[in-house]
């Protein structure tokens, strides 16, 4: 919940250093321009690619909160330096979440991808939607990965009580 918050006033923030060289009129005529614009190149694709990112957001904000809570689990199995254990699980997770998805978009990308036919991906080409899947998939297999790891030491070897 504050990541949301917290990305609604920045957004609001920007509106505001923004609205200081153009009126809001301006910058609310601008933004009904872009999606004009959008749609009229997207068509009802729009739609498909508004919730294919706002799932991807989601589930990477669950993911990327749940990483947190895993580090952390990780770095109170240690007896000394437990922020630096922690800190150093971060980036071990993250370390191997990014070789994962480097792996897995490189597979998307070689089997969806002709580079002889087109140069460039584009929101209707199918493998924009195949790497917004994989990035679906992947931030809700990590953040089962994370919970698991999470639940498992909060249960068997941290003693809470």
């Amino acid at each position: 919940m504050w990541t949301v918050i917290s990305l609604i006033t920045a957004f609001i923030s920007i509106l505001i250093i923004a609205s200081r060289d153009i009126s809001f009129r301006e910058m609310l005529e601008q933004f009904k321009h872009a999606w004009q614009t959008a749609y009229s190149y997207l068509g009802s694709s729009l739609w498909l690619n508004i919730a294919e990112i706002l799932v991807s957001a989601v589930m990477s904000l669950i993911a990327g909160i749940l990483v947190i809570y895993a580090s952390i689990s990780i770095g109170h199995l240690f007896n000394k330096h437990r922020m630096l254990t922690s800190f150093g699980a971060f980036l071990c997770l993250n370390t191997i979440a990014q070789i994962i998805t480097a792996i897995a978009t490189t597979m998307i990308l070689r089997i969806t991808f002709n580079p002889l036919v087109r140069t460039e991906v584009t929101p209707l080409d199918p493998t924009f939607h195949s790497f917004m899947w994989c990035a679906i998939i992947l931030s809700f297999l990590f953040a089962i990965a994370y919970y698991t790891i999470t639940n498992l030491i909060l249960s068997k070897r941290l003693n809470l009580e």
